[in-house]
């Protein structure tokens, strides 16, 4: 339903109020009489825009944000399946505002083997004998996992799985029968999987096997990926005093960097799924942690907290063409729960829809944690986008390079703008695109603010 009221019209003046679909209203967009004037007024008109922010510290509590808002879900799936943005704290922003957490989830059932009450404690994997087609055997040397957590060098995260698989032996999780919610696992839909690991032998291999059968065994297919040890995992290196991330960190190390992408094939349950296993026709060992599974957000599966303007912004400032800033404050999540991690990235966008006019605008900008992340993956545009967020709040701002085309006068129900906040988004020029993974960040206090020319 839409409703449209019409204030009395003012001279040269005309206000509308817009509600969409249900929403409350949050603010008005309107064109002031003085918006009218002639071209030698403007300098004089656009100071009532220095230092003002269409949006308040508390915008963030408002209907209007929304998580993938324009995406069909499949049944029985929401939003709030692949992503979370909650309330953490009412006040505790740098300026007195609430404070939310914005993560991506990991689809799998304890990812980060913190789950205590969890049997064995390394669930959802297991192991399985190619010989005898038995799932869980009893395990016996020279096949060895277990879960360390205190003392040991190799220790990732907390609690670590260790792993020695003879030959003949596999130690694997079903998909979607270990995903938190099966539903997600949508056929013919690409994920990305990532781990942290240390290796003892020369390569750790995995494979992706579709509809896979533990009392068929059979012969490993040829969906495989293959992480390697040494400095930043790009050597045949045994030595497990290195600590790598899968895929590997250097973009310019091509050949191990490899894929980390399977497509999904079988959606049914046990005993027929498609399945991850670390295997090989020899031996392998080694340490991993943090194994993460999320959906690629390729094409209209769009993993970000977004704002659609008009709505929400104040009533005395209306939207118009020209260049904005776009700022928010962050700082790296507290992880009270399990099989959560820190977003590495975060990704801010705006887009303005000038349909009238057909110049519609897009742009996005990627901040990243910590120095090293934007030296291997920044866009290189010239630019500094190193966020160097930690446990205090840094405020990332972006700024347009060119002007927002909007309408002269919002006469529509559709939206004018839209703001984008996505936490762990590479971007589309982001060199490192196949480490998008599970993360989250606090973010508070938006701000967006106008300019009638660039900013610098």
């Amino acid at each position: 339903m839409v409703v449209n009221l019409v204030r009395p019209q003012l001279e040269n003046s005309q206000f509308q109020i817009y509600v969409i679909g249900m929403k409350r209203i949050i603010g008005a967009l309107g064109i002031s009489a003085a918006l009218l004037c002639t071209f030698s007024c403007k300098e004089q008109l656009f100071t009532e825009y220095d230092d003002q922010s269409f949006l308040s510290t508390t915008s963030l509590s408002s209907d209007n944000w929304q998580l993938m808002p324009d995406y069909s879900f499949e049944s029985g799936t929401t939003a709030n399946d692949y992503m979370d943005y909650s309330l953490i704290s009412s006040t505790g922003g740098p300026e007195g505002g609430p404070v939310y957490r914005l993560e991506i989830k990991n689809l799998l059932e304890n990812g980060d083997f913190e789950d205590t009450t969890a049997s064995p404690d390394w669930d959802p994997w297991f192991v399985y004998d190619e010989i005898n087609n038995i799932e869980n055997p009893v395990i016996v040397a020279p096949t060895e996992i277990s879960v360390i957590d205190t003392g040991v060098n190799e220790v990732i995260d907390n609690r670590t799985v260790k792993f020695v698989m003879a030959n003949d032996f596999r130690l694997t999780f079903r998909i979607p029968s270990n995903f938190i919610n099966p539903s997600t696992y949508v056929g013919g839909k690409s994920y990305l999987f990532s781990m942290d690991y240390r290796t003892s032998s020369n390569e750790l291999n995995i494979f992706f096997e579709p509809n896979w059968d533990a009392t068929n065994g059979g012969s490993l297919d040829s969906y495989s990926f293959t992480a390697f040890g040494g400095q930043d995992g790009v050597e045949e290196d045994p030595n497990s005093i290195y600590l790598n991330t899968y895929p590997p960190l250097d973009p310019s190390t091509t050949s191990p960097e490899g894929p980390n992408i399977f497509t999904a094939i079988n959606t049914g349950t046990s005993p027929v799924e498609d399945s991850l296993t670390f295997a090989t026709s020899g031996s392998q060992s080694g340490y991993f942690d943090n194994f993460t599974v999320m959906r690629d957000s390729y094409g209209d599966f769009d993993l970000r907290l977004r704002l659609k303007l008009p709505t929400d912004h104040r009533e005395d400032l209306p939207l118009i063409a020209g260049y904005y800033r776009f700022s928010v404050w962050v700082k790296q999540a507290a992880l009270p729960e399990i099989n959560m991690y820190h977003a590495d990235r975060v990704e801010l966008g705006i887009t303005g829809y000038d349909t009238v006019n057909n110049s519609n605008f897009e742009e996005y900008r990627v901040y990243y944690k910590d120095s090293k992340l934007f030296d291997l993956y920044s866009q290189r545009d010239g630019a500094v986008h190193d966020g160097s967020w930690s446990s205090e709040w840094v405020q990332l701002v972006f700024e347009t390079d060119d002007t927002v085309q909007l309408p002269d006068e919002s006469n529509s129900y559709a939206s004018v703008m839209e703001l984008t906040i996505a936490p762990s988004n590479p971007g589309s020029t982001d060199s490192g695109w196949n480490r998008l993974s599970p993360g989250a960040i606090y973010i508070s206090e938006p701000k967006l603010e106008y300019s009638s020319t660039p900013w610098n």
